[in-house]
């Protein structure tokens, strides 16, 4: 094998499944306790229409 057809195949094969793996969403990130970690993220709720539109 040449030395581009290894750097394609860690590219194109294997970079794509060690990011699946590290980053899939069911995967809990846990702290040095063993403890799930807090996300600082939540969904935020849709805006409230107005009361009156003038229509």
């Amino acid at each position: 094998m040449a030395v581009w057809q290894v750097v394609i195949l860690v590219v194109v094969v294997l970079l794509p499944l060690l990011l699946l793996t590290r980053l899939h969403p069911s995967r809990e990130r846990l702290d040095a306790r063993g403890v799930p970690m807090v996300r600082d993220w939540r969904p935020t709720p849709p805006p409230t229409p107005p009361a009156d539109d003038h229509h």
